[in-house]
């Protein structure tokens, strides 16, 4: 009987096979924004491009401070089977959203 091999940890995240949706926001200090899906079936991608920390979540309770939704410099988030999202900062930064299926 052959030895059984150990199943490797893979990463959650899904490559896009096609971007149907892309866009750049530059947020104002001390703002928020509330972005609509166009596209409904797609995953939303959300990256902080810099100038400041985002706080971004698909529930309307998004606050500055809280580290659970905080994206840092570079940082990305995939959201999945969302209507909404919704961001807020203290500072000016840019983020890009992208909506891929």
């Amino acid at each position: 009987m052959a030895a059984r091999k150990k199943k490797e940890k893979t990463s959650a995240i899904v490559q896009p096979s096609e971007v149907v949706r892309e866009t750049t926001h530059q947020l104002l200090s001390h703002s928020q924004l509330i972005y609509s899906i166009f596209h409904a079936d797609a995953a939303v991608v959300v990256e902080n491009l810099g100038f400041g920390d985002v706080y971004v979540s698909d529930a309307p309770n998004v606050e500055i401070g809280n580290e659970q939704q905080r994206l840092l410099f570079k940082e990305q988030r995939i959201f999945n089977g969302v209507a909404k999202l919704f961001f807020a900062t203290g500072s000016e930064p840019v983020v890009s959203i992208l909506e891929v299926k």
